[in-house]
């Protein structure tokens, strides 16, 4: 066990130290969730308060954008071209946006505002 555990040390150490830093595994709560996500029930958008919606909402545009958290709608990240990062438009996730926004609150906020504008270039520039 010990030279084992030496030996990977060592090979952790050197492909640190030639510059490769791999990737750290994925958290082990990952390992139970779905492979297609949740669907968007009536009970659990009820749950959701505003601030909820608007933050699942981003998300769910951030990763069609392929912007970092946060960033959508803001002009950070790659939102404007269409290639590496982006995530693609399933069926449930296009649910999700869908039932996240009927459950938006009117007047929207300048940034929902934002957000929905970004969301809707992005499936123009999709869809030709």
């Amino acid at each position: 066990d010990d030279t084992a555990t030496t030996t990977a040390t060592t090979a952790t150490s050197a492909t640190a130290t030639a510059g490769e830093i791999s990737p750290p595994p994925p958290p082990k709560w990952r390992h139970s969730l779905p492979p297609e996500g949740n669907v968007p029930t009536t009970s659990l958008l009820c749950q959701m308060d505003q601030v909820m919606t608007r933050r699942v909402l981003s998300h769910h545009v951030s990763y069609l954008l392929g912007d970092d958290y946060g960033d959508a709608g803001t002009g950070n990240g790659n939102g404007g071209d269409y290639g590496g990062g982006h995530y693609e438009m399933t069926s449930n996730r296009a649910r999700w946006i869908y039932a996240l926004l009927a459950r938006l609150s009117k007047p929207l906020h300048g940034n929902d505002a934002a957000l929905l504008r970004s969301l809707l270039r992005e499936c123009c520039v999709r869809r030709s």
